[in-house]
């Protein structure tokens, strides 16, 4: 029980005992089950109705669950003699609108926090410090080091002092302070470390200079920063890493000049910041380029990041470049015409996602790949022909192309994700093995995930098809009929779901094989139609 990581405990034993007879398990009037042992006494669960819970005095730690989705507490009264809170002491307590701390800021910052969910200010609305509402400017005194997991995620502050003397912003240390206009470091700062998601959804955030002792900018560091307009890095920068999704949605954001000193920028650490129009690189960085605002891999061959605030209509990607990373192009609405070079193999996931002005672009026969999500939400997009040589469409590739009339999908493909063409609602036809949607001799397994649109109301699934993926015909109204060989062996998870339409199926095989299909769940469309057994079709 004087464990933190046995919160649990308590809960469910009758009776128990300590074996060196100095410790004690014990509940009070109250509800606090504690467990004490010299010095120690620590919080292991609270099991009473409260909604003001005052914590008591002499209490050094809130072990992991203590206040697990408790639905009542309303308000905690946490003493200065509080040094750790365990994971997930607070976690799901939805109704805590207020947290008051019995010392000072210095102490607060001094507890340990096992995950952001074990502060209970990450679901109060106010944090009370020595009887005061932290609000307007909070200076952090010289002798913190550390600013805890979720430690003043406060809608009421409004500017934030950082002394030399801080190492670490933790995770989630100021997110949701939409307050927040400012933050000033120490001129001699010793700042190493903005922990992930630390200024999330600061959206009254301006601007920011980033110390140059700082090595890494976490992830979702400064994400959903919409009036962030500009952030600054020294010269003698000593950055390394900018983390996952680092300045993602930073709306106002127009230019960015990455330091000599950065080795890794994490995936979508600038997606969908609509205003930036410039991605500057130093000339002396290892491993990153600019080129005409846009981010590079050093070596040219990956572009990272388009400046998506550019107002360019048409753009052609350098030859040379290999892979179009996760994410290159999304959300840029002006670019009507792309340019892909020869040399390109990948299509990264959601490569162009949203371009929804989008209305051509020529796949070269070098790729191999088309990633999950990568086209979709390009409502301009009337047709695309996929060459031969691409092997995988992933997951989504062309949900949401409203506009997508027809695509012609070459043999080599092999593998197709789920909902693909999810959303095409002016695909009338797919070009696959003469017109025939689904499988052929050197690829059995091959599906296409929601292969129609609402208008087809027939199908004829090809010799030799084994498998129907998941949703491969999601929400075909119109489908009235289909012919299915007997070489199915199984029909994943909604393959026909809101097939509304759907009377009658024609398979191929004998009623005992197509009771050995393996068929998925979400599927009463198919098994309410009429089953037509031994059906051959007629050659004619």
């Amino acid at each position: 029980a004087g464990e933190t990581t046995h919160g649990y405990i308590a809960e469910y034993a009758d009776r128990i005992y300590d074996m060196t007879g100095d410790a004690t398990l014990s509940e009070d009037e109250d509800g606090f089950v504690l467990y004490t042992k010299g010095n120690v006494c620590e919080l292991i669960e609270y099991k009473g109705d409260a909604t003001d819970v005052v914590i008591p005095d002499g209490i050094t730690a809130i072990n992991s669950s203590a206040f697990y989705d408790n639905d009542a507490i309303g308000m905690v009264f946490i003493p200065d003699g509080v040094t750790s809170i365990g994971n997930n002491a607070f976690f799901s307590c939805d109704y805590l609108t207020s947290v008051y701390y019995n010392g000072d800021v210095a102490g607060w910052c001094g507890i340990t926090f096992g995950d952001s969910s074990a502060n209970p200010v990450y679901y109060a609305d106010n944090l009370y410090i020595d009887g005061k509402l932290v609000e307007g400017e909070l200076v952090i005194p010289d002798s913190v080091t550390t600013i805890p997991e979720c430690a003043f995620r406060c809608q009421a502050i409004t500017s934030v002092v950082i002394p030399d003397s801080v190492t670490t912003i933790g995770t989630d240390a100021f997110r949701d302070c939409t307050s927040l206009t400012s933050v000033t470091f120490g001129e001699n700062s010793k700042l190493t470390t903005i922990g992930d998601y630390a200024f999330y959804y600061c959206r009254s955030l301006t601007s920011i200079v980033i110390p140059d002792s700082v090595i890494t900018i976490g992830e979702g560091a400064f994400i959903d920063c919409t009036s962030l307009t500009s952030v600054t890095f020294g010269e003698n920068s000593q950055l390394t890493t900018i983390g996952w999704y680092a300045f993602e949605d930073c709306t106002s954001l127009t230019s960015v000049t990455i330091p000599d000193s950065v080795t890794t920028i994490r995936g979508y650490a600038f997606r969908d910041c609509t205003s930036l129009t410039s991605i500057t690189v130093d000339e002396n960085n290892p491993n990153y380029k600019s080129i005409d605002g846009n981010l590079y891999s050093k070596d040219g061959k990956t572009l990272i990041q388009y400046a998506v605030g550019k107002s360019n209509t048409t753009f052609e990607i350098p030859s040379g470049v290999t892979t179009i990373d996760a994410y290159a192009f999304y959300n840029c609405t002006s670019l009507t015409s792309i340019v892909i070079p020869a040399s390109v193999t990948s299509i990264g996931e959601g490569a162009f996602m949203y371009c929804s002005s989008l209305t051509s672009i020529t796949i070269p026969a070098s790729v191999t790949t088309i990633g999950s999500w990568a086209f979709k939400g390009c409502t301009s997009l009337t047709s695309i022909t996929i060459p031969e040589g691409v092997t995988t469409i992933g997951s989504y590739a062309f949900e949401g192309c409203s506009g997508l009339t027809s695509i012609v999908i070459p043999d080599s493909v092999t593998t197709i994700g789920w909902y693909a063409f999810k959303g095409c609602t002016s695909l009338t036809y797919n070009v696959y093995d003469n017109g025939k949607y689904l499988g052929n001799e050197s690829n059995p397994y091959l599906v296409l995930g929601e292969a129609t649109s609402t208008s087809i109301t027939s199908c004829e699934i090809n010799e030799n098809c084994k498998v129907i993926c998941g949703y491969a015909f999601y929400n075909c109204a119109s489908l009235t009929s289909i012919t299915i060989p007997a070489s199915v062996t199984s029909i994943g998870e909604g393959a026909f779901m809101f097939c509304s339409s759907l009377t009658d199926v024609y398979y191929e095989g004998t009623e005992e094989q197509w009771n050995a299909i393996l068929i998925g769940a979400v599927n009463t469309e198919l098994t309410n139609a009429t089953i037509h057994y031994n059906y051959v079709a007629d050659e004619n």
